[in-house]
């Protein structure tokens, strides 16, 4: 998704407003009392809904082009068909990264997120089935262990330990287990695909949008809501609490998720964007008429002012970060990420206890 806040002179712009009008210490004296809420609750529902399946679908479209890549690199091992297939990856990357919102339903229950993401990757492990003389098919690479495959194994077959891997590195094995892995990629995209999808068999869709008005899983608009703004507090704790503060502490770029690539930056700038996109209702083409942000305007203005600011904030001094390498980053920017983790938390904050008070979730 692309960002509301350009770089540079925008972000330096936006904080220093911020301190100049000294708005943060105005907000933190904001009370949060509950007013009564509309039935925009269920049209709010029906936005995030087609969110979802904006973000998935971009997901499936991703894993195909990074198939279609691998394929091509099979059959042409040059060093600018591995830089294409690099590149593919991480747009691959970006909309998966944009999903935090929706980590509950299908991807977590149906396994697709532990095969698509799991972290830490299992280095060892991944290196002995390589070194094997195990029979490579799709059936072995199903019943792989989560830790050694999807997109950190893959990352790490393209990049290699150190991000400087060439073409020439490749052994057949290596490019056999790439083609595999990719496949079993966007065979997990289409099954949360398939569980977006209305009419479906055991359709997740349905069931989230008929929330309230005879949906099992989900008897009230209330429920369903409170999936989608739990996994925003989950992942605006998990950002600054341990994707960022602890390779921070730890001064090691081992702790970060993407640092084959040295593409967690633009990880956890998604998270964030992906967050932003689901209480404001806007992702790409998409403009909800109902969302996180009106739903809290109808019951207090006030708070949705100070979460919308506090997104803003969080976003400009992420795009401060320059260059955009979280692997330099914990080295180099160290005060700037610190300052990123405090503001992190308050977003958090607001979220789990202001946004969650007011509408009563």
């Amino acid at each position: 998704m692309k960002n509301t806040f350009t770089k540079s002179t925008v972000a330096v712009g936006f904080v220093a407003a911020l301190a100049i009008m000294g708005c943060q210490n105005d907000f933190d004296n904001i009370k949060t009392e509950s007013l009564p809420i509309s039935n925009d609750q269920q049209v709010a529902i029906q936005g995030l809904a087609q969110i979802e399946k904006s973000i998935v679908s971009n997901f499936v479209t991703a894993t195909a082009n990074l198939y279609n890549g691998v394929t091509t690199f099979e059959s042409v091992t040059s060093d600018t068909n591995l830089g294409q297939v690099q590149n593919l990856w991480k747009l691959a990357r970006n909309p998966w990264e944009s999903n935090e919102s929706f980590a509950f339903g299908p991807v977590e229950n149906e396994g697709i997120d532990g095969n698509s993401d799991d972290w830490p990757f299992d280095i060892t492990a991944f290196a002995s089935i390589l070194n094997s003389s195990q029979v490579l098919d799709q059936a072995y690479v199903t019943q792989m262990t989560t830790t050694t495959k999807g997109f950190h194994a893959i990352e790490y077959l393209l990049f290699g330990l150190d991000g400087a891997k060439t073409a020439t590195d490749f052994t057949a094995r290596e490019l056999l287990m790439l083609d595999l892995l990719t496949s079993d990629l966007n065979t997990q995209a289409n099954k949360l695909n398939s569980s977006w999808t209305t009419g479906t068999t055991n359709s997740f869709y349905d069931a989230y949008v008929s929330a309230g008005a005879g949906s099992d899983l989900y008897p009230t608009t209330q429920a369903a809501l409170g999936d989608v703004l739990g996994s925003m507090v989950d992942i605006t704790d998990e950002l600054p609490n341990s994707k960022i503060q602890i390779p921070l502490t730890l001064q090691s770029s081992a702790y970060l998720e993407s640092r084959f690539s040295d593409y967690s930056y633009y990880d956890y700038l998604n998270n964030l964007n992906g967050v932003y996109a689901a209480y404001t209702g806007q992702y790409g083409d998409i403009t909800t008429q109902k969302n996180f942000s009106s739903l809290v305007v109808a019951a207090n203005p006030s708070v949705n002012d100070k979460a919308i600011t506090q997104f803003k904030l969080c976003i400009a001094l992420m795009e401060l970060i320059q260059p955009a390498s979280m692997n330099q980053a914990i080295i180099i920017k160290q005060d700037q990420l610190k300052e990123i983790v405090t503001e992190l938390q308050k977003l958090n904050k607001i979220l789990d206890e202001d946004v969650r008070e007011v509408l009563g979730l």
